[in-house]
């Protein structure tokens, strides 16, 4: 971080550690050290750094105070619109986290995190601050990328992870635009920066991937998902080269099952 940077999280440290200081919301902080409107993000970001490295906590009614808050460890179940929630074993009620509190988890990680609001007869309130450890290491999706480009993206099947991954010309091992292919996480992003991967397998490479739980409950799926589409009524109707495809890719599936089970 840049000097201008650490001179702005030192000033507003020592307020909040001043004796003569009241706890205050975020928009009275920022009013009080007359921020503009438009560094208040700067200012947001301050604040998360402090509470991350432990000098100050949000009071459960919303107010920056000095010292740690409580830290708790949960899984966190994500939501396709973005936001999600904490369960613990210790406590039967969740805690919603929103978007921008997620601090760059995904559905199943087991995570660190504080409560930040507990209004009286709603849900509580967290920000994660810390990933203990991650519960996707694969996704299941569809490759696609464009001419001339020197990379592509995976985008996930479950909307759960939502956001495409990103898979450099040298890990995607021959993937073209369209495939069904299972990538294995090499890295989860971060801000400005999307979650990376390495191809690792599609239909036609299934001896190399044998004894794999993970692909064989994969392709388990898959083909129950042809199958009813074969056995839908509005199927029916379709034309002969639509179902001999439909048909084709259940006993290349079924093949490589066989295949697994053999080795």
């Amino acid at each position: 971080m840049d000097k201008t940077f650490e001179k702005r999280k030192k000033v507003i440290y020592d307020l909040i550690c001043d004796e003569m200081y009241v706890p205050m919301k975020f928009k009275e902080l920022a009013m009080f050290l007359q921020v503009p409107r438009e560094q208040r993000e700067e200012l947001r970001e301050v604040l998360k750094i402090l509470e991350a490295e432990g000098k100050i906590y949000l009071s459960k009614r919303g107010k920056y105070c000095k010292g740690e808050a409580k830290h708790l460890t949960g899984v966190y179940l994500a939501n396709p619109r973005g936001f999600g929630f904490v369960t613990t074993e210790e406590d039967s009620r969740d805690v919603f986290i929103s978007e921008d509190d997620r601090n760059g988890a995904f559905d199943g990680d087991r995570v660190e995190f504080v409560i930040i609001r507990e209004p009286d007869s709603r849900r509580r309130e967290g920000r994660i601050v810390k990933i203990l450890s991650r519960g996707i290491v694969r996704v299941v999706g569809i490759y696609r990328k464009k001419a001339k480009q020197n990379y592509g993206f995976v985008i996930p099947d479950d909307q759960k992870f939502d956001q495409d991954i990103f898979i450099p010309d040298e890990k995607s091992k021959g993937a073209v635009d369209g495939h069904k292919v299972v990538a294995e996480l090499t890295s989860y992003g971060e801000e400005g920066k999307k979650p990376e991967a390495e191809w690792q397998f599609r239909y036609g490479t299934y001896l190399a991937q044998r004894r794999d739980p993970v692909f064989q409950n994969f392709l388990d799926k898959e083909k129950n998902t042809f199958e009813r589409i074969l056995e839908n009524p509005q199927f029916a109707s379709a034309n002969r080269e639509d179902r001999e495809e439909i048909v084709g890719k259940i006993r290349e599936i079924e093949a490589c099952l066989a295949s697994m089970k053999e080795g």
